[in-house]
């Protein structure tokens, strides 16, 4: 028997919560995204969405050379 299980979406969860919320996609995103949560007021939430893949493929890639 199967679930369909959705992972959250936890900047939108953190809005919904009276937080500031972020999502970075990209590694170029990152340092804009984390200076402009550092300056904000209140708690945040920074959602990092990545490509288990592409993590994977790096990590290979490093370890044979």
């Amino acid at each position: 028997m199967g679930y369909g299980l959705v992972q959250p979406r936890f900047c939108r969860l953190a809005r919904a919560l009276g937080a500031q919320g972020y999502t970075i996609t990209t590694a170029a995103q990152a340092a804009k995204i984390v200076a402009e949560a550092i300056s904000t007021n209140g708690a945040v939430v920074i959602e990092v969405r990545s490509d288990v893949r592409q993590t994977i493929d790096r990590s290979l890639v490093a370890a044979s050379g």
